[in-house]
């Protein structure tokens, strides 16, 4: 959890997506490989319809908080 997913944050939601962003490359493809279809299915529960899991390999920002 603290290698792959806890590095994640929210980059942005909207028309039926939520993206979600990691600075490590590698990352993008192990979380979506492993944990992507279990994930969206969360999203879809939590917002109740349908919903798209985009990941993302981006730099944080200065202004971006880590938690």
């Amino acid at each position: 959890f603290d290698t792959w997913l806890r590095p994640t944050w929210l980059d942005g939601e909207g028309e039926g997506e939520v993206r979600v962003a990691t600075a490590n490359p590698f990352a993008v493809d192990w979380i979506r490989s492993r944990y992507g279809e279990v994930l969206e299915e969360i999203l879809i529960q939590e917002v109740g319809g349908p919903v798209r899991l985009t990941l993302v390999h981006r730099a944080r920002t200065a202004g971006e908080a880590l938690d």
